[in-house]
């Protein structure tokens, strides 16, 4: 195995050597260098299995590093040392993306092997998982767009047969010709609907200062013609600039004010967006005047699939709210609603000050 120690004790290096000695009997290499700024160096040069990085309360370019390193994209495992046995100091290291925890008073071989054990096993479990979950996307994908096809030419002829035999049916097998290109269709958005689902679970945010005024816009544009016809409102204080993904931010209040206009009862649409600020994040909240949703179905409607109504009274495929809490989710936010029948919903999520 090989080792990378940042610490600027040469003495604390070697008595950590010493313990690794010990913890790995079957031989290891390690680099010992002596700044923080020179491990990352090393980081970029050559593969480590595992990083001891000391931390010094009073400084904080060891945790800069780790910020650089968990940036990066580099998932090496990462154990922090100190000299002091601070909560504190633990709890920052492993919000920072290391892996465990150790103060150099207490070193001993066996909680350096165990450390560096579970170290390991978490990195690998973590890349396990995201193996197994781009598989798992990939797969999705690929099988929904082989499906497009077929359900794009079952509607055309569907199209076709209702042309060329037009006046020579009986309503019976008129309908059943039209049913046919229905359900097709149906089909076609619900597929649509997974590879935007699958697509979205896996991407990997471009994070950059984004204006919500500027998504919200670009939302309302692509939504235009369903807004018209639905006769609906729109009304919006000015929202915040916060980092994130432009494109799934948009399609987050996209999918957020078309749910606001299709559930509507006999009044027309009416959709107000606001903004609030709130400790280390905003919470953007959409409030609407539709048919509303009981307090036992609310925390089941970001389930893909869940659908609390008929596909006949009113159209979609299910996935729109599991799109929108698997958006938010990425960008280190929660989402809720808050809602009583025939009184309309109000949707919540936050975005938080740092993306994580």
């Amino acid at each position: 195995m090989r080792f990378l120690i940042i610490d600027d004790s040469a003495a604390d290096a070697r008595v950590l050597q010493a313990m690794l000695s010990q913890a790995c009997p079957e031989g290891f290499d390690v680099v010992h260098v002596l700044s923080a700024v020179e491990g990352y160096d090393q980081l970029q040069q050559q593969e480590f299995d595992c990083v001891f990085l000391d931390y010094r309360l009073e400084e904080s370019k060891e945790w800069e590093v780790l910020e650089k390193i968990r940036e990066s994209e580099n998932d090496v495992p990462i154990i922090a040392i100190s000299g002091f046995g601070s909560e504190r100091i633990a709890v920052e290291g492993l919000k920072l993306g290391a892996q465990d925890y150790l103060v150099k008073d207490s070193l001993t071989a066996e909680t350096v092997h165990r450390a560096l054990t579970n170290a390991i096993e978490k990195v690998r479990l973590a890349r396990e998982l995201a193996k197994r979950q781009q598989e798992l996307n990939d797969f999705a994908h690929m099988a929904a767009h082989d499906l497009q096809a077929p359900l794009r030419r079952i509607a055309q002829l569907s199209e076709f047969l209702k042309e060329d035999l037009e006046g020579q049916l009986d309503q019976t097998c008129a309908t059943n010709v039209e049913l046919i290109g229905t359900n097709a269709r149906r089909l076609q958005a619900l597929v649509q609907s997974l590879i935007e689902f699958a697509r979205y679970g896996s991407l990997e945010n471009r994070r950059q200062p984004v204006s919500l005024d500027q998504v919200r816009d670009a939302a309302l544009f692509n939504l235009d013609m369903q807004i018209r016809e639905a006769g609906a409102t729109i009304h919006s204080e000015p929202l915040p600039e916060v980092v994130g993904d432009e494109t799934t931010l948009t399609l987050l209040f996209q999918n957020l004010i078309s749910n606001a206009i299709k559930f509507r009862g006999d009044k027309a649409p009416f959709v107000r967006i606001s903004a609030k600020r709130e400790d280390h994040h905003w919470q953007i909240s959409l409030a609407d005047n539709g048919i509303g949703i009981k307090k036992e179905y609310q925390d089941k409607i970001f389930t893909p699939f869940r659908r609390l109504h008929a596909q006949r009274e009113y159209e979609g495929s299910g996935i729109g709210l599991a799109t929108c809490q698997k958006i938010v989710e990425r960008h280190g936010g929660r989402i809720k609603v808050e809602s009583e029948p025939g009184n309309g919903s109000t949707f919540h999520f936050t975005i938080p000050d740092s993306p994580l």
